[in-house]
């Protein structure tokens, strides 16, 4: 994970990016099949922050089904989810976070 912060009185913001590999690994093919990456910010937010994720390369073998969702969300990190389903096989997926103070 590469993360870059900007952390004064007025604004606080961090991004950074993780990379979901190999779903044929992540569980039974036609079921929903996720893998998680847990980031700890590099400086805790006083108050829970906004999240957003965004796929910045996606590599797949034929058809591409994927999201992406934050989960367990604290002023310390997160977790982000990559999912597939039914027989897409992700070989890479690259997330992109930004974090901004509420």
């Amino acid at each position: 994970m590469k993360a870059n912060f900007c952390n004064n009185s007025l604004t606080h913001s961090e991004q950074g990016t993780v990379v979901c590999r190999q779903s044929n690994g992540w569980g039974d093919k036609c079921q929903l099949r996720e893998e998680t990456k847990h980031v700890r910010f590099s400086v805790p937010y006083a108050k829970t922050p906004v999240v957003s994720l965004a796929a910045v390369s996606v590599d797949v073998d034929d058809i591409s089904k994927y999201s992406l969702k934050v989960r367990d969300l604290t002023t310390a990190g997160f977790t982000v989810v990559c999912a597939t389903w039914w027989d897409t096989n992700i070989n890479s997926l690259e997330v992109q976070w930004t974090s901004v103070a509420a």
